[in-house]
């Protein structure tokens, strides 16, 4: 079982490198207070003298003077501000790590816990993978019940904890915020830094660029600078020698660094598929381990990410963004470009687990899309954390918690994330000149129009059989909204108002409805119950229940590329040219 995200590092960068560079201010200082000294010595030197020439000369230097003076006062300002920075960096992350041990600790007591209740072999007897925060059913457990509670303290001890860590990433937040408001506040703080603003830990690769020199930025510096618009603008400052080696030495921290071209991603994230491959083949060869072997549906996880990593390695496969203990895959069908016309972010839907993308499962309306176009639509399949009702290790519901995908919070949350990403890719793609889309199957719409609520905005945004909409979305007059979907088992639950509270996309006048009829469909009239009393009355119109006899595989035939789905998919084409 692995220990889930614990979220930002609350001590990312270096306090060592934001000291270095509060010393080269306070060096600038003390050489602009040297200089302004110099030029006051002139000015006194000069001031009898009456010459026009000397006179003009006089008055340049007690600018110059000026200057200086306005120069190491600002400079040892930044310096003071930098110091304390740095001070604050440095007790940030003596307690972060602090708690990082806490929370391993927890983590380690919920595993013992967890093995003790369900007593070595339980779990795999009921057929049951437990999320990390999930309990066995009281009725269903039949071993004594205060194992259970010792099992649920455990969950909420680690919980605690996590919160506590991620407490102090808000802090480092909130101290980046104010350092920047302090430094911006400063009087010719923006030309002595050329413009450039520092964020977390890149003070390393700011100095080398203020300094106008790019051979010495690393990985770790480029990283550090936390500005997705600053990083493209070092990067692009780059000859493609340099950039090619800095993918090189760092893909780890390249592979998620926003505001690199998804070229340089894909190719960094290629040799870190190669290398978590290469973890996955000695974790398998290593089973079953003589002291803690994993179960078989771990054992079938990890063959799946395999065959998965192999066709990254080979080329066959682009990942924008991969994080295996997160279960976070962004993949990237074809390449932002010259001939580019539609660039799409594809959020698949409810249920979806890393092994939906390992199978290929979700990346069908993708590639369809970008093969039929000649390579000109781009889609980039959007799986990041936890979805609704995911099993992480079975790829199927967990149905304890299907309730998730009607849940208005966690659609914002992941609204938010999305939106972030799109801010991204507007930096990523740079001036490719496309048309920029939100495509969501079920759960998936409600993950885009979420992220409209968050500030996204789209040329299109197009439902396959979409869920619905968080209630505080409202459409944008500049995008087109489309639906797209079979009568299915969604529709039947749509149409009785249970899902989004009647906000759903078949049904919006916002929303232009294309719906494809199917073999196994069915229309149930039910009729209101009569209030005549025995007595003759007309029969009132009855209430048309829509359903299909196959459920869920209607449902999610409008997100595959089934021959049976073809039409669909030509007209989800045209709509999107």
């Amino acid at each position: 079982m692995t220990m889930p995200d614990l979220g930002a590092d609350p001590a990312a960068g270096g306090a060592e490198g934001v000291g270095e560079i509060a010393r080269s201010f306070r060096a600038y200082a003390g050489a602009s207070e040297r200089n302004a000294r110099r030029a006051a010595r002139a000015v006194d030197t000069l001031a009898n003298t009456g010459a026009d020439a000397v006179e003009a000369a006089r008055s340049d230097i007690a600018v110059l003077r000026a200057k200086y003076a306005a120069e190491g006062d600002a400079s040892s300002r930044v310096a003071g501000i930098l110091e304390s920075y740095a001070d604050a960096m440095s007790d940030l992350r003596r307690r972060a790590e602090s708690m990082r041990e806490e929370v391993e600790r927890a983590w380690a007591s919920l595993g013992d816990r967890r093995a003790a209740a369900l007593d070595g072999g339980l779990e795999s007897l009921q057929g049951w993978p437990f999320a990390w925060d999930e309990v066995m059913p009281a009725w269903l457990y039949p071993g004594d019940p205060a194992r259970l509670q010792q099992w649920q303290a455990a969950i909420e001890e680690f919980e605690q904890a996590r919160a506590a860590y991620r407490r102090l990433a808000v802090e480092r937040a909130e101290l980046d915020h104010r350092t920047r408001d302090r430094l911006r506040a400063v009087p010719l703080f923006a030309e002595l830094t050329d413009r450039w603003r520092l964020r977390g830990g890149g003070a390393d690769a700011i100095a080398d660029v203020w300094a106008g020199d790019t051979t010495d930025i690393t990985p770790q510096g480029l990283a550090a600078i936390g500005d997705a618009g600053l990083v493209r603008r070092v990067w692009d400052a780059l000859s493609e020698e340099q950039q090619r080696e800095l993918i090189a030495t760092g893909p780890a921290l390249l592979g998620s660094l926003a505001g690199l071209p998804p070229w340089a991603r894909v190719a960094a994230n290629r040799l870190n598929a190669k290398a978590r491959a290469a973890e996955v083949r000695r974790i398998l060869a290593s089973e079953p381990h003589p002291f803690s072997p994993r179960a078989g549906h771990e054992l079938d996880k990890l063959r799946a990410e395999l065959h998965y990593l192999d066709q990254v390695v080979e080329g066959r496969v682009q990942v924008y963004f991969y994080d295996h203990t997160t279960d976070s895959i962004i993949e990237m069908i074809g390449e932002p470009g010259p001939t580019t016309a539609e660039i799409n972010t594809y959020v698949p839907g409810t249920y979806t687990s890393a092994l939906s993308v390992y199978r290929g499962e979700v990346q069908q309306v993708g590639r369809w899309l970008n093969e039929s176009s000649g390579g000109s639509i781009v889609t980039f399949v959007w799986k990041v954390g936890r979805f609704p009702g995911e099993n992480e290790y079975t790829g199927i519901a967990s149905f304890a918690r299907i309730g998730e995908a009607n849940d208005e919070g966690i659609a914002l949350d992941k609204g938010q994330e999305i939106a972030a990403f799109e801010r991204e890719l507007d930096v990523a793609v740079g001036d490719v000149d496309a048309d920029r889309n939100g495509i969501g199957f079920s759960w998936g719409l409600t993950g885009i129009t979420s992220s409209e609520v968050a500030g996204a905005r789209y040329d299109g945004v197009f439902s396959l059989a979409g869920a619905g909409m968080p209630k505080d979305w409202e459409p944008s007059p500049t995008t087109t909204y489309e639906h797209f979907s079979y009568t299915d088992a969604l529709t039947t639950a749509q149409s009785l108002g249970v899902v989004w509270e009647g906000r759903n996309p078949g049904t919006h006048a916002a929303f232009t409805p294309h719906l494809f009829s199917d073999s196994a469909d069915w229309v149930l009239p039910i009729y209101p119950p009569s209030s005549g009393f025995g007595h003759s009355v007309e029969q009132p119109e009855p209430f048309l229940l829509p359903g299909n006899w196959t459920g869920i595989d209607t449902h999610n035939l409008i997100a595959s590329n089934d021959p049976r789905n073809q039409d669909a998919l030509e007209l989800i084409s045209k709509a999107l040219k």
